[in-house]
């Protein structure tokens, strides 16, 4: 039986709306989409949150790994200084134990690595997070599920943020 393809969604609880608005930043590329959440009371950073899917390798549906990251490297330069950036999604890339930073020049611990495998779209992405400094939360902050050994779904940001996230909690839903 073929399994439908994956995807992502941006759910926000009604008490955030209480402080913050929110606003489309960016939908311009298709499995892109920025959102950017200000405070309503005060001067506050801002945050800019990313969502984006990548399909697989293999899908049926057209794809361009290189394109996909090429274009979220351009928006994550693009919106830096809009405030503090986070990128979520399903990116389909399994990195194995490649380095998410580059040795002896980033100063960030070590993620704890579940999954040993890599693909082509893991190359694409380790390249694309040591270009903009960004790193993965996933095995490095408390909460990441250790239950399936295949990890294509993360969490990233500056690593210069990095000490402000205690906690990444990926939930796996089902049907």
């Amino acid at each position: 039986m073929k399994r439908g393809s994956g995807g992502v969604v941006v759910l926000i609880k009604d008490e955030v709306l209480d402080n913050l608005s929110v606003s489309i930043l960016d939908s311009s590329v298709e499995d892109i989409l920025w959102i950017k959440l200000s405070h309503k009371y005060g001067d506050s950073n801002n945050i800019c949150f990313c969502v984006c899917y990548l399909p697989p390798e293999v899908s049926s549906r057209l794809n361009d790994g290189e394109k996909f990251f090429n274009d979220l490297l351009q928006q994550v330069y693009c919106y830096q200084n809009e405030g503090f950036v986070y990128i979520g999604g399903d990116v389909n890339s399994r990195c194995g134990s490649e380095q998410d930073y580059i040795q002896g020049v980033d100063d960030i611990n070590d993620r704890e690595i579940i999954d040993l495998i890599s693909n082509k779209y893991g190359d694409l992405l380790v390249d694309f997070l040591t270009s903009c400094n960004l790193c993965m939360l996933n095995g490095r902050a408390d909460g990441v599920s250790k239950r399936g050994r295949s990890v294509v779904d993360y969490v990233f940001t500056p690593h210069e943020q990095l000490d402000m996230c205690t906690s990444c909690d990926v939930y796996l839903m089902s049907a």
